[in-house]
């Protein structure tokens, strides 16, 4: 018998019992979507975290910290003990990172912790704030959803995170409204750094250094871009590092000794010393830079880089290493869910099995009528195979179609909600292709072998005994 024949002689023999191959298919449908909704959760969740990766191009980056992990760690720099070298990140440093080799660019950034808050220019409310200066280049694109990016040597022009927009009293539908916008930096006590009028102290004022250390100054800028807030930090304030460096910037007067000395000399009469406003950058060299962001030529090239880096005697993360960490993870986790599911396909064999032995007894006298006509032990075996990996099939087919079924309406909703919160994200509840067809093909050799006992079985009838079965 052609392909053709068996295909139309089970189809006809399922329909026979329409009751019994309708739940024994359903039992094969609530397995496949098990098996499918579960996995799909997992690499639809792995499929996330690696687009917003290659969005904001952290595949290229490579992060270098300070500290370097002795041994053991996910990011550490191989076997050894649990001890934490520090190294500072300075200009040298970053100097030497320029020529490791396929490093296209390398953005320094630091904290900026004498800012105590920000607020928009004309309120009074005051929000938490994060501010960051870095060197605008290839190495530090801002993934945006308004505005441009900094450019280097900028000062008083900021990017704020998206966050900020409702607590600024802007729709976060329409984030270019808040683009030239003055916000205004309001310093810790007792600021001191490039941008204010750092006060003469005056003599015998035991008090005036404690009020010094009160005093505040509110520092103007420019919103010049609106950083997006998904995988942000969401009090996140993004300056350039020109500009941060003069914050970090410590001034004081003091006494000018070698005018002093003149005086003196001069025999001259003076009612106060002479003093000079001293710039002390000292603290910031001493500390180093917080971090530095390599930018590679290409994703592959992000191993060989941080190895480099890490013989440096620096820490460095590459978005390689965490993505290779989440896919290790993300495949114990669908062998976890696809065993889960894999119960449920095993309890759908069980039904075919039934179903089909049940028609063997069922179809006795049917069987003893082929062999008598010509039919071999092969064909019957055949026939009854192809039955139950057409439960299978049919089970497999429509468990895909709910799931993708379920699929568009669920990303038809997601879609919508993360368009509302500014995430460039859509379609994420996405099954993959492959996986698709594994399901069928294995639902359908799923039916394939649950058959095989049955129709062994079926074969091996009597033809005689057969066709005097009632």
């Amino acid at each position: 018998m052609s392909f053709f024949d068996y295909f139309r002689i089970s189809f006809r023999n399922l329909s026979r019992r329409k009751l019994r191959s309708f739940l024994t298919i359903v039992a094969v449908v609530i397995g496949s979507i098990a098996v499918l909704s579960l996995l799909t959760l997992s690499f639809s969740a792995s499929g996330v975290f690696k687009k917003q990766l290659e969005a904001v191009g952290a595949l290229t980056q490579v992060m270098v910290t300070q500290q370097q992990q002795g041994g053991g760690g996910p990011f550490g720099g191989g076997e050894g003990d649990d001890t934490i070298q520090t190294k500072k990140l300075d200009d040298t440093v970053v100097a030497d990172l320029k020529k490791i080799d396929n490093v296209v660019a390398v953005s320094p950034s630091m904290g900026i912790w004498n800012i105590a808050s920000v607020s928009l220019q004309g309120q009074t409310k005051k929000f938490n704030i994060r501010l960051q200066a870095y060197e605008p280049n290839e190495a530090s694109v801002k993934q945006l959803v308004a505005g441009r990016n900094l450019e280097k040597g900028e000062k008083n022009k900021v990017i704020i995170n998206s966050a900020y927009l409702k607590r600024f009293g802007f729709s976060d539908k329409n984030p270019q409204e808040i683009l030239g916008k003055k916000v205004v930096l309001t310093t810790q006590g007792g600021f001191t750094g490039i941008g204010v009028d750092v006060p003469k102290p005056p003599m015998d004022n035991k008090d005036w250094w404690e009020e010094q250390r009160k005093i505040t100054y509110d520092l103007p800028a420019e919103v010049v871009g609106v950083e997006e807030g998904f995988g942000g930090d969401q009090n996140g304030v993004y300056i350039t590092l020109d500009w941060g460096k003069d914050l970090n910037t410590q001034r004081y007067w003091k006494t000018d000794e070698e005018a002093m000395e003149k005086l003196k000399q001069s025999g001259k009469e003076f009612k106060e010393p002479s003093m000079i406003l001293v710039t002390d950058t000292t603290q910031e060299k001493e500390k180093g830079y917080e971090a530095v962001v390599l930018k590679v030529r290409e994703t592959k090239d992000s191993k060989a880089v941080g190895e480099a880096v890490r013989k440096m005697g620096f820490g460095a993360q590459t978005a390689q290493d965490i993505l290779d960490q989440f896919n290790k993870m993300f495949f114990a986790l669908s062998l976890i869910l696809g065993a889960i599911g894999g119960i449920s396909l095993g309890v759908a064999a069980i039904g075919i099995i039934n179903t089909m032995v049940m028609a063997t007894y069922e179809r006795t006298r049917e069987i003893g009528v082929m062999r008598a006509c010509g039919a071999t032990k092969g064909t019957i075996r055949t026939l009854f195979t192809f039955e139950a990996g057409l439960l299978g099939f049919w089970g497999g087919v429509i468990g895909v179609g709910i799931i993708m079924g379920v699929a568009i309406v669920g990303n038809m909703y997601v879609n919508k909600l993360l368009t509302q919160q500014n995430i460039p994200l859509q379609n994420i509840i996405a099954p993959p292709p492959w996986l698709i067809l594994g399901v069928i093909a294995f639902t359908t050799l799923l039916g394939l072998i649950s058959g095989l006992y049955p129709a062994f079985r079926a074969s091996r009838l009597n033809p005689v005994d057969a066709l005097r079965y009632e």
